[in-house]
């Protein structure tokens, strides 16, 4: 019996022995896992990148069986809204408006329609066929199905023809026909506006190494956003860094915003600024604050809008936070500033199916002579408007105000008071997407001249396609 007793005390020592060993790895794989982690260390980015490319395959599978279910967030309406409806005929605009978002067969459409909702012109934008080789981008961004991307800001010029973003492809110039003239190779996004010189002014990004940063795929990289400027026929002319703009000017603070100090500057997502809008000070204007040669600049992952002068490159004027993701800043006179109030305050959500009821967006107007601000517009129970992401907005010569409501595929137009005027939603109507609202990504109304006449003139130089009514 001793010697049982011996084997026994020997086995579960042994026992014992294996338990503590294995516990002791277990805590070493979690304690290494935690470390990994927080400073970003093998092999938690490999598996970071690998889980992503993942989510996105499922993404891209998904969105093509179940629309809804894809990028361009296409919804099935809770409530019945009306495709186009006038709440205030003798209000509302008189120009058409153009309207670009997703179609029914996954494809980016640029349209034109009236208040009824009459399509008096579209241009559909095959990415593919446009742009058949893309060796400028990285095969690991490269489209491989339709949409191909999104169009994120476009412009149309006196000659009817649109000058867009097409991300990740770049910018590219249609003629009225549909027919390319020409395009620039170049990460693009988010806005394009007339810089008053018959070209165009657009923000654009790109990757750069940066010491001490390194991305989901391990690169070391981060991305660095430009405010370019690009001739009537497509040359680049000039590009300025907005992220040396805030060094050189003395605002470490606000362009290391978003990073982790207590051991050496370290970044969770190499988005540091998300530029998505930028615009020169009107020829046509009244100056004040703001005046000739001046560039408005929004820093949505800032909070932030900043405006300084090309020539100087010198900032005079930097507002940050009283407003959350913000889009679309522009100058309205010489001393104020309106801008598209995301006001996120609820997690983005891909399928959310009706919007959040205690969170509304906003219109805002900053005063940067005496440093008030006013709200616009906010949504209401009445007149419901929020927009996560995204979203534009126009100021009228009637003194209305059009909005572009992206997420949830709608248009509408304010009276100064804010009364609802007019409102289209981006109904989809065969096919798998019938009954679903798809995503539109800006809505403008066509400026002087460009009346029903000049469509059906514009019509007649393409001989394929059908004239307006």
């Amino acid at each position: 019996m001793p010697r049982v007793r011996r084997r026994l005390r020997a086995l579960n020592s042994d026992r014992i022995a294996a338990i503590l060993f294995a516990l002791a790895v277990a805590f070493a794989i979690w304690l290494y896992g935690v470390l990994a982690h927080r400073n970003d260390i093998f092999p938690y980015p490999q598996l970071r990148a690998v889980l992503m490319q993942a989510q996105k395959g499922l993404t891209l599978i998904r969105g093509q069986v179940r629309p809804e279910d894809g990028w361009f967030f296409y919804r099935r309406p809770i409530e019945s809204v009306p495709e186009t409806h006038t709440y205030l005929p003798d209000a509302v605009s008189k120009a058409p408006v153009l309207v670009y978002g997703i179609d029914e067969d996954r494809k980016m459409a640029v349209r034109i329609i009236d208040n009824e909702g009459t399509v008096l012109h579209q241009w559909v934008i095959d990415i593919f066929a446009l742009w058949p080789k893309a060796d400028h981008i990285p095969e690991r961004d490269r489209p491989k199905a339709d949409p191909g991307g999104e169009i994120h800001g476009l412009v149309i010029t006196s000659k009817g023809d649109i000058v867009f973003n097409f991300e990740p492809f770049g910018l590219i110039r249609l003629d009225y026909c549909g027919n390319p003239v020409w395009r620039v190779p170049a990460f693009t996004h988010h806005s394009v506006e007339r810089d008053g010189n018959g070209g165009f002014i657009v923000s654009e990004q790109d990757y750069v190494a940066e010491p001490g940063k390194t991305d989901d795929s391990g690169n070391v990289e981060i991305f660095r956003e430009y405010v370019t400027f690009v001739s009537a026929h497509g040359q680049v002319v000039e590009r300025i860094s907005v992220n040396d703009l805030l060094l050189e000017n003395g605002l470490d603070g606000l362009y290391y915003l978003a990073a982790h100090a207590p051991f050496g500057l370290h970044f969770d997502d190499n988005d540091l600024l998300h530029m998505n809008d930028a615009e020169i000070f009107p020829a046509d204007m009244q100056p004040g604050v703001f005046g000739p040669g001046d560039i408005l600049v929004s820093l949505r992952n800032l909070n932030t809008v900043i405006v300084f002068n090309r020539g100087t490159r010198k900032i005079k004027y930097v507002h940050t936070g009283s407003f959350l993701m913000q889009h679309d800043p522009d100058f309205i006179s010489g001393d104020e500033i309106s801008l598209f109030d995301n006001h996120s305050l609820v997690q983005s959500e891909m399928n959310r199916r009706e919007r959040p009821r205690d969170v509304a967006s906003r219109i805002v107007i900053l005063n940067a002579r005496d440093g008030t601000e006013r709200v616009f517009f906010e949504g209401s129970a009445e007149v419901p408007f929020f927009s996560d992401i995204m979203g534009k907005h126009q100021w009228l010569p009637n003194g209305n105000l059009l909005v572009t409501e992206a997420r949830w595929g709608r248009v509408f137009e304010l009276t100064p008071d804010g009364r609802l005027a007019w409102e289209y939603n981006n109904i989809l109507d065969r096919g798998v997407a019938e009954g679903l609202l798809g995503m539109v990504l800006g809505g403008s109304r066509l400026p002087a001249g460009f009346d029903r006449h000049r469509l059906q003139e514009l019509g007649r130089t393409c001989a394929s396609l059908p004239v307006a009514p």
